[in-house]
């Protein structure tokens, strides 16, 4: 596998001699983010070097652009939020982070007047929202634009930050928002992409490390979500608020089942809105408790292919650990089947690292089941109960 070398660019200025660079891309963070790490970079300027940190181009508010060596970008206009020099007898080390425009998206509130909107389609809200406050360009995915019915008030909560927003207004409909590698805000349906690469563990395979975690933390034995019916005179109002769905994790009812969570939709809708809200909810819960996390060498499945993307479908056979009773992330417990005959199991990559270090080039993914980000399994059916994944 090919080591790769990135090219690192601070207001378009050539930054060399870091040591360490790592970018990290996750729909469920919306933001880009990055670190770089060395020994006290330089910085080109014009056919001549200035010595970092005296040049100061990489300080807080810098912006940082890093491609690969054959033009793909990693991230792109991030901008830098923390630098840190330390100082000991061995020398300097400097330390720069930062994200994306995701960044300003995940931590301002919405400011734009009016701040509510009726009739609108979800990724219209979005877009409302957004252009009324940063000129970030959306770029629409499978699904992204037509998605959902017309919401028919949605309304800005004091405070609120813009990706919240646009997570209540999306969520329903099971689309994803995030900041992909050029800078722009996408907005499309779960598992919009695939790729062929079949990750594989063993000699000939590309995995370094394998790790399956499954958390029951957050998850519940029943879930209820509460809506509002459009109060335009159509329905009596002591039944305005009346709009509510179910869905059963059997899994944990059959151990805790006095578990329970209920949550306020946040924006009206009808029945099969928070119908669909709770089984979504459900099963993203379940989902987001149960991650592989994959580091592999180099950033791409093999020489040539695409760089690892977000929201991806990828197959992946691991010889033991699919082939652990009770650990398989699939299988289930008792899973039998010989190392030879693993079968590639599809997995959605929620979130993607890539590294270049002492360690060489790697990547690390985490993968979760496709259901847990609106794929349902089964229709929405008020309490419906959806089996292992």
């Amino acid at each position: 596998m090919t080591i790769e070398k990135p090219e690192i660019r601070a207001d378009g200025q050539l930054v060399t001699d870091w040591e360490s660079v790592y970018v990290r891309r996750s729909f469920t963070e919306v933001a880009g983010a990055f670190r770089i790490t060395g020994p006290g970079f330089l910085v080109h300027d014009g056919g001549r070097y200035s010595n970092f940190p005296k040049a100061g181009q990489l300080r807080p508010g810098a912006k940082v652009s890093i491609r690969t060596e054959d033009g793909k970008p990693l991230i792109t206009d991030a901008r830098v939020e923390d630098f840190s020099l330390e100082v000991t007898p061995s020398g300097q080390r400097v330390t720069i982070v930062g994200r994306d425009i995701g960044g300003d998206l995940v931590d301002s509130s919405v400011r734009i007047p009016p701040n509510e909107w009726a009739g609108l389609k979800p990724f219209t809200v979005v877009q409302t929202i957004l252009q009324g406050q940063f000129d970030v360009p959306i770029k629409v995915g499978p699904g992204g634009a037509n998605e959902g019915e017309r919401i028919p008030s949605f309304a800005v909560n004091p405070g609120e930050r813009l990706a919240e927003a646009f997570d209540r207004a999306l969520g329903p409909t099971g689309l994803l928002h995030y900041v992909d590698e050029f800078g722009l805000l996408v907005v499309e349906k779960a598992a919009s992409r695939r790729t062929s690469t079949v990750i594989r563990d063993g000699p000939k395979g590309i995995v370094r490390r394998q790790r399956w975690q499954e958390s029951y933390s957050t998850r519940y034995a029943r879930y209820e979500v509460l809506g509002q019916f459009s109060s335009a005179g159509q329905v009596p109002a002591n039944v305005s608020a009346s709009p509510r769905g179910t869905a059963i994790d059997p899994g944990i009812r059959d151990i805790a089942p006095g578990r329970s969570l209920t949550v306020v939709m946040g924006r009206q809708g009808q029945q099969q809105d928070v119908e669909r809200a709770a089984i979504k909810l459900a099963q993203t819960r379940r989902g987001q408790g149960s991650i592989l996390s994959l580091e592999l060498v180099g950033w791409r499945g093999s020489e040539g292919a695409q760089l690892w993307g977000v929201n991806s479908i990828v197959p992946v056979a691991l010889t033991e650990l699919m082939n652990a009773p009770g650990s398989s992330p699939v299988d289930g417990e008792g899973a039998t089947a010989p190392p030879t005959e693993v079968t590639p199991v599809d997995l959605l990559i929620r979130s993607v690292a890539f590294s270049l270090s002492s360690r060489g080039t790697t990547s690390t993914l985490d993968l979760v089941p496709a259901e847990a980000y609106g794929i349902d399994k089964q229709g929405t059916t008020p309490g419906v109960e959806f089996g292992d994944f």
